[in-house]
């Protein structure tokens, strides 16, 4: 699912390539509670993310994948991941809301994406990095 509207700027929401190439975001934060739980689990798989702690004025970042749109409907974890993992192509931009109370489906589910993605051969980019292909494409 990609988001479409935008009154003003400009918006990026993934680069489209053959490359396995993806940027996982977190949205809704730091909190005290989550944030450092899902640092954790980033270092621990080595891998790089984008997280929005404030409104960046030029650009507007969307997504093509937004994780919470499965895990509303899947009944574990590992069906959560699997339908995340699923969905993402090449230079793709996943949405992820892991900093609330209910974002406990989603924080279950990021060890899940993570060894999926990477069993697919993706390589985990910053939005920055994955901004920066696109131009160079």
């Amino acid at each position: 699912m990609r988001a479409r509207w935008q009154l003003i700027g400009d918006t990026f929401d993934g680069v489209r390539t053959s490359e396995k190439i993806v940027a996982l975001t977190f949205d809704d934060g730091p909190t005290r509670e989550w944030t450092g739980a899902i640092l954790a689990t980033l270092a621990r798989e080595r891998v790089r993310a984008t997280f929005f702690l404030a409104r960046h004025e030029r650009t507007n970042v969307f997504w093509d994948v937004e994780a919470d749109a499965y895990g509303r409907h899947a009944d574990s974890p590992a069906r959560y991941a699997a339908a995340v993992v699923a969905a993402v192509r090449g230079g793709s931009v996943v949405l992820m809301h892991p900093m609330c109370d209910s974002g406990q489906a989603t924080r279950d589910a990021l060890p899940g994406v993570i060894l999926g993605l990477r069993d697919r051969g993706f390589e985990f980019l910053t939005v920055s990095e994955l901004m920066q292909r696109q131009l160079t494409r």
